[in-house]
């Protein structure tokens, strides 16, 4: 099953079932599985030419994700984008966050959530939090202007696909 193309130019859509659903990759969850309809397509490029460094930014969080000197698949994507977002928020980040008071209260609310799911999880603030319910892996698009913005001036630009997320 290859990478499922996206109606809309240069995005890569998230993996489909056989019934042509989209596969939710809830980013929340503290066991991440590949489920059948995952592991048809885990070790498939990403990328129609095979790449070993692909930077990874979203609109909802900002904190950049690099994957280097591995060949870029999409299990590896998800694999990435999932410890990723699992890190608890430093002290630093908590410091901006608090600056926030509609931040604060969503990351709060979304480890309440997620604790109540999974009493065995980590029991402090993770990245994941940070989202909301705003955690499903909705696929990857290219957004040059927006890469622009968002990474630090003299950061190299190279390969940097934006993550798409949406609620479950």
């Amino acid at each position: 099953m290859p990478v499922q193309q996206a109606i809309r130019p240069n995005t890569i859509a998230p993996p489909m079932d056989a019934k042509g659903k989209a596969i939710e990759i809830d980013l929340r969850r503290s066991d991440y599985k590949e489920g059948k309809g995952l592991q048809a397509c885990t070790g498939y490029s990403l990328l129609a030419k095979p790449v070993k460094d692909i930077q990874l930014v979203c609109r909802e969080f900002p904190w950049v994700i690099q994957i280097k000197g591995e060949w870029v698949t999409c299990g590896l994507v998800w694999k990435s984008v999932h410890r990723a977002l699992r890190m608890p928020i430093t002290d630093t980040d908590w410091g901006f966050i608090v600056r926030d008071g509609n931040r604060r209260l969503t990351v709060e609310k979304a480890m309440k959530k997620r604790l109540a799911e999974d009493p065995k999880d980590v029991a402090v603030p993770l990245r994941v939090d940070y989202l909301g319910d705003k955690a499903v892996f909705k696929g990857l698009e290219k957004d040059d202007e927006f890469v622009e913005k968002f990474l630090m001036p003299g950061r190299d630009k190279w390969n940097t696909w934006v993550i798409r997320l949406g609620q479950k």
